[in-house]
């Protein structure tokens, strides 16, 4: 993600200024990579037999967990747009096609091979298809259309947004076109030959979420003020539409609303419950809407420059590819020493069909959740800061990429 970030597109080190909008971005980068820190602890060390958002099963505490994170994604690939449009302020259009492309490329591979191995630590013939990859696969769209107008790259978004959600009902025929519109659509595991893909990140809508970012970013270049204003405006009005759709169950996600008698703490959990694969019309308003609203916050408290979470937004993909390798291993040491386990089970359902089995004396543990995050944080810190150091005073060619 730093591929795609500020420390990558718009160097604060040195002797350029680092500007108040630049802070706001590496803030809220930063804020989404501690978030997401959480989701993956919450998999590997708290794994469950159901989907931690199924309110017939999950406890408050597990759906919230799961819940907070949802706007990480979003974040990121909105982000990235407004970085791609603030680093192509100051180089021509072809430049800027060329390195969204280049760099796509480059997320893609990473994602195929370094992320994918992070997950499992073999390298068996099994790919998972996560967040880097869409934002690869998003910035290569992201550096063809750019060759458009930029109203025309709204009308795209919108269109992804407001229409995919009459696929969800849609069944492909079998055969090539099935696989295309899997990864496109639909979550779940393909097969190519002798490979098999997890797709967890559908392309579709995704990709709008850059466009948008994209489309906005000339807000960044306003009175601070009157950018505060708009972005607060527009998530206010997100929020209202979604809480409209939400309720009378118009349109926007399969996963309807409902109360349960005077159950008031499942029917806000209900109501707030929106689907993530693929995000759905109102996952996509709730999760911007309120996004929209904190980039105002944050925009007027402007982070001071020297802060945890700056230091985590400016090396972004670093710290995503540590963090992964650091829990991978915690986990793995957790499984050997306290379950008896070699490890791996986590990334495994199972059921009566499969030999996979979790072991006997595991059992969900929120609370290690927490302190496993806690510490993960803590960790990952002096190694961010040190690169970030590092990068801020070097400038070999290959920081670019990580």
């Amino acid at each position: 993600m730093d591929t795609i970030g500020n420390s990558a597109i718009l160097p604060s080190g040195g002797n350029q200024s680092y500007s108040s909008r630049l802070r706001s971005i590496d803030f809220l980068r930063g804020l989404a990579l501690i978030l997401m820190v959480l989701d993956h602890v919450r998999t590997l060390f708290c794994p469950t037999e159901f989907d931690p958002t199924d309110l017939s099963h999950a406890s408050i505490s597990l759906f919230l967990t799961r819940f907070i994170t949802h706007f990480c994604a979003p974040a990121f690939i909105f982000l990235a747009g407004i970085s791609a449009y603030l680093y192509g302020l100051k180089r021509t259009r072809q430049q800027l096609s060329v390195f969204l492309f280049s760099r796509g490329v480059w997320l893609i591979l990473i994602e195929v091979t370094v992320v994918s191995f992070a997950w499992k630590f073999n390298f068996d013939k099994f790919v998972i298809i996560q967040v880097i990859f869409i934002l690869g696969f998003s910035m290569i769209l992201l550096s063809a259309f750019i060759w458009l107008s930029r109203l025309f790259l709204l009308t795209c978004a919108l269109v992804a947004f407001f229409g995919h959600n009459l696929m969800d009902t849609y069944a492909a025929p079998d055969g090539f076109f099935k696989i295309i519109f899997h990864i496109l659509h639909v979550q779940g595991d393909i097969y190519i030959g002798s490979w098999a893909v997890r797709v967890f990140y559908p392309i579709i809508p995704w990709f709008g979420m850059i466009f948008l970012g994209y489309y906005l970013a000339p807000w960044f270049l306003l009175p601070i003020k009157l950018r505060i204003k708009r972005f607060f405006i527009l998530g206010l009005i997100s929020l209202v539409c979604f809480c409209v759709l939400r309720w009378f169950n118009i349109y926007g996600d399969a996963n309807h609303f409902t109360i349960k008698g005077n159950d008031l703490a499942y029917s806000i959990l209900s109501f707030l419950n929106v689907t993530k694969y693929p995000p759905s019309l109102l996952f996509i308003m709730f999760t911007l809407g309120v996004f929209f609203i904190v980039l105002a916050a944050v925009e007027k408290w402007q982070p001071k420059n020297n802060g945890v979470i700056l230091c985590f937004g400016k090396v972004s993909l670093f710290f995503y590819l540590v963090h992964l390798y650091l829990i991978h291993i915690f986990a793995s040491i957790y499984s050997r020493l306290i379950l008896n386990s070699p490890g791996g089970w986590w990334l495994h359902f199972p059921t009566s069909n499969t030999d996979e089995k979790w072991p006997a004396n595991y059992s969900p543990n929120l609370l290690l959740v927490y302190v496993v995050w806690l510490w993960l944080i803590i960790i990952i810190y002096p190694l961010c800061s040190a690169y970030q150091k590092y990068k801020s005073t070097h400038n070999y060619r290959w920081l670019s990429y990580i």
